[in-house]
């Protein structure tokens, strides 16, 4: 669509009310996937917030297993074919996106393509027959089993199915919760950022790494990454391939944010800076911690010169395995902790 002017007259202090009708061609795949949304993110162009918002798709006839992906994740159904994304005081950084694919479930032209397998064409039949049923018993279901075929429907990633059912749940299941960033590692120059949201809405995603050479700081990288894909996912996995050099120390940040603006930020160095007493420090979420050990259940129970192994460190930064053993002693009434071994 290109951008059509006009010109508005407007009397000092007076305010007006602008209503733009217009139409826009969705992109088509050769898959059949149809791709449509809006664009939000020219209005952070505009002087001061967006003071409120609403964005309303009208489905028409598109159905719930038709959809395959809804961005971000908090739009909401209202009705049977609508779906409403809203916000108040907010700066656009993502555009909404629905993607669905009607030729899929066409039953009766798929019925008449000689090219179209069996069991492809009963997997749609089946598919559909399944929804209607499913639909019809919504209204009688409790919470906890509407829950339980949101959460299944979500891991099947059928995302249309999954929104249409939380729309008969009396609120957001996760609302409020924001994205968690659990790691950032780094394996010959693949940068893995995992993060996870209870809430499954993710809206924006950036990675920056820098370094310090001479004083002089230079941007190695600093760009948004892709989330619309992953919408609806409970966890997301960001893997980028960065040259870095090896004689270089580099500051590594990945942010995370959902479409009400809850976010996370993480940092880490990279080489792993080193200590010259403790060794290397490794990145936050070092590792799990083995319970086969035989460990006193009190101090009380730690006698004078006697020793007791700690329960292992099994230590993966998805680059090194290492396993460290310590043990716990109790000298003149002090108890003590000795570093026995790490191996890979």
């Amino acid at each position: 669509m290109n951008g059509i002017p006009s010109n508005v007259h407007f009397a000092a202090g007076e305010s007006k009310s602008i209503k733009n009708t217009y139409k826009v061609e969705p992109i088509s795949y050769s898959n059949g996937d149809i791709l449509s949304g809006y664009i939000l993110k020219t209005g952070a162009f505009w002087k001061d917030t967006i003071g409120h918002a609403k964005v309303t798709f009208d489905l028409g006839n598109i159905k719930p297993y038709e959809i395959s992906r809804i961005f971000p994740f908090s739009m909401k159904y209202e009705g049977e074919n609508k779906l409403v994304w809203e916000r108040s005081n907010f700066e656009p950084e993502f555009d909404l996106e629905i993607m669905y694919n009607k030729y899929r479930y066409d039953i009766d032209t798929l019925q008449n393509q000689d090219y179209i397998d069996k069991e492809s064409l009963q997997a749609a039949i089946d598919e559909v027959k399944k929804f209607e049923e499913l639909k019809s018993k919504l209204a009688g279901m409790s919470k906890d089993e509407l829950m339980k075929h949101y959460t299944r429907y979500l891991e099947d990633e059928k995302i249309g199915i999954a929104k249409y059912i939380q729309s008969k749940l009396p609120e957001n299941p996760t609302k409020g919760k924001g994205p968690v960033i659990k790691e950032i590692s780094v394996n010959e120059g693949m940068i893995n950022c995992i993060a996870e949201n209870e809430n499954r809405d993710y809206a924006v995603a950036k990675l920056k790494v820098t370094h310090t050479e001479n004083g002089v700081k230079t941007v190695d990288y600093d760009d948004s990454l892709d989330v619309n894909y992953l919408s609806g996912k409970s966890q997301i996995n960001h893997g980028l391939y960065i040259d870095l050099s090896t004689d270089k120390k580099y500051d590594i940040e990945y942010l995370i944010k959902d479409s009400y603006g809850n976010m996370d930020v993480k940092k880490i160095k990279y080489p792993f800076e080193q200590d010259e007493q403790n060794g290397t420090i490794f990145p936050e979420s070092s590792g799990e911690i083995s319970n086969d050990a035989n460990i006193p259940e009190t101090e009380e129970n730690i006698t004078n010169d006697t020793s007791y192994l700690l329960p292992e460190i099994n230590y993966d930064d998805g680059t090194n395995k290492i396993k460290i053993s310590f043990v716990a002693e109790k000298r003149n009434q002090n108890i003590i902790l000795l570093f026995v071994n790490a191996f890979s």
